[in-house]
């Protein structure tokens, strides 16, 4: 096949396209960050809080995304076969209906509205990955990879710039409960209907514009036609040629059909999604799909496992430790933004890298950083410095977005077909919801130093996975990263 040169003007905003969903994935999981208390007096004024108690008022509230995204991301797998552009095109539509229904004053209508946006959370961290590593070229995997982290980075770079946006009291006494924010403001349907234009712009340029699926589904479906069509929008000038198009059409139907067969091994894992595959007997998993998935998953957990869910969630808390009334709402305004601007930053640095460096070497560099300003947390907690606990913090999350944060979303779906990936979000998810839950209890119990002692051992297990057990894709062809597990050094 004859690549004169690849179609940049076409090919980034397409990627950017399908990266929107991970801009609505990062927001949707932070904006209500800045409305725990408020929100919560509003619905008591009211009188329709129906949970009286306000920490499980909030626990609901804030809990039910990640909730829902663990169904949204096994959910998925009913329709990804479809089409990856067709997926994208409903959960959108799911998306809009779903932020108009949390935008109800009623409780149920918050809670179910938010669940909803939840499971499209859930579709959009199998999707967007997936999608852009099928329209990515080698040349371009690195810098288009990073843009789902880019997207969910932005995404809570805006949910934490919101209390800046927001009202503060006409009063003249600021509470601690209030946390500076006026009751009578009814700008939280500005901040809470954000994620309905994300979903819109996404409908309409999937719509409009990009109206093709991925070259690689086309492949999977035997479409010549309208592979021809797409490749031509990704390449200038592309022309087929015959002996080597047909060789390579050829060899991606031999992995699409290896990997189908293995629907029932590589879905041992996860049971709700094998009862959704009838599989045929008789038939042997790829060599190493098995590995793959093994190395996907424990790397979807390791991510979380760096502890990034405790910052996600409670933000405001770590910076206002000390702090009552006025000073500690404005505290928790300027921390917050800070953990967006760091984390956009950490993100942006690792683009222009992409072209020297791989996912693996992001991955272990970052996560070296990452066990160091961990340890140093709780030397900082043990000290009761807070000061060095919010810079180390910091630190932390420019590395995870750096590294893991990014290195990860894009790795998977190299190395996963659409089920694998899909495996991949399950559990991310999982992770995700736990430790928003318990996270408050782990620095109750086992004490701020305890937590950032205990994450740091992690770590250096996670560095030592990293490795000895995961390979480097940088610079295969999508259809070498499938194989890359079969391979034996």
């Amino acid at each position: 096949m004859t690549h004169q040169s690849i179609n940049k003007g076409y090919l980034i905003p397409m990627a950017v396209t399908a990266a929107l969903g991970f801009l609505a994935l990062g927001y949707s999981l932070a904006y209500y960050n800045a409305f725990t208390d408020i929100m919560y007096k509003k619905y008591a004024e009211k009188g329709q809080q129906v949970v009286q108690d306000k920490n499980i008022f909030n626990s609901l509230v804030s809990g039910v995304v990640p909730f829902g995204a663990i169904f949204g991301s096994v959910m998925i797998g009913l329709i990804v076969d479809k089409g990856r552009r067709f997926s994208l095109l409903v959960v959108a539509s799911v998306l809009m209906a779903a932020t108009l229904l949390s935008l109800v004053f009623n409780f149920y209508a918050l809670v179910l509205g938010r669940l909803c946006m939840g499971i499209c959370i859930g579709c959009y961290a199998t999707l967007c990955p997936l999608y852009i590593s099928e329209i990515s070229p080698p040349e371009l995997s690195g810098l288009l990879g990073v843009f789902t982290q880019m997207g969910a980075c932005t995404g809570a770079f805006i949910a934490f710039s919101v209390p800046f946006i927001m009202p503060l009291s006409e009063s003249s006494e600021v509470s601690e409960q209030n946390q500076g924010f006026s009751v009578d403001s009814h700008n939280w349907r500005m901040i809470f209907g954000l994620p309905f234009m994300i979903g819109l712009a996404q409908l309409l340029l999937l719509t409009l514009v990009f109206k093709h699926e991925t070259p690689l589904f086309y492949l999977k479906k035997r479409d010549k036609s309208n592979y021809a069509k797409i490749m031509k929008l990704i390449y200038v000038g592309w022309k087929p040629d015959t002996d080597i198009e047909l060789a390579e059409i050829k060899e991606v139907n031999r992995l699409i059909e290896l990997k189908e067969a293995s629907r029932d091994e590589s879905m041992s894992c996860n049971r709700s999604l094998l009862e959704s595959q009838n599989s045929k007997a008789g038939r042997k998993s790829p060599p190493g799909y098995k590995k793959a998935l093994l190395i996907g998953s424990a790397l979807s957990i390791m991510q979380q496992l760096t502890g990034i869910g405790c910052v996600v969630f409670f933000s405001n808390e770590i910076f206002i430790v000390g702090r009552t009334g006025f000073d500690a709402a404005y505290s928790a305004r300027v921390g917050t933004l800070l953990v967006g601007v760091v984390g956009f930053l950490g993100t942006g640095l690792s683009i222009p890298l992409q072209k020297f460096f791989g996912r693996v070497t992001f991955i272990q560099f970052s996560e070296i950083i990452i066990c160091i300003s961990l340890t140093l947390s709780g030397v900082c907690a043990c000290m009761g410095s807070q000061f060095g606990i919010i810079i180390f913090t910091l630190i932390f999350i420019f590395m995870f977005n750096f590294g893991i944060g990014q290195a990860m979303w894009a790795y998977c779906p190299e190395i996963l077909d659409s089920r694998g990936c899909s495996i991949v979000a399950l559990l991310n998810m999982i992770c995700c919801c736990i430790f928003g839950i318990f996270t408050n209890l782990a620095f109750k119990y086992l004490t701020a130093q305890g937590v950032y002692f205990g994450l740091a051992a992690i770590q250096v297990f996670t560095i030592t996975f990293v490795w000895a057990f995961v390979k480097e894709t940088k610079g295969k062809t999508k259809q070498e990263c499938e194989q890359l597990y079969a391979i034996k050094n």
